[in-house]
């Protein structure tokens, strides 16, 4: 038998397997849900680089927040 679930939040989470109302051996398991790939969409984008009125041809920064489909944050990469 198989099952299949797709999380949507990224964390660290404790799955529960039973049989016939019992836990199987080794159960719960401890599962890490990492972010998955960088969707466009979902990013953000703050400072004063990306204000209106900014100044054409002057040095100005800003911080882009990757996230993936879920808008979970991505930190490395």
């Amino acid at each position: 038998m198989m099952a299949q679930y797709t999380v949507t939040i990224a964390g660290v989470y404790n799955i529960e397997v039973l049989i016939n109302g019992k836990e199987i051996y080794g159960s719960p398991y401890k599962v890490l849900a990492i972010p998955g790939a960088i969707e466009a969409y979902q990013c953000t984008a703050e400072g004063e680089g990306v204000q209106q009125n900014t100044v054409v041809d002057t040095a100005v920064f800003f911080t882009i927040q990757a996230r993936d489909v879920f808008a979970n944050v991505i930190t490395i990469g």
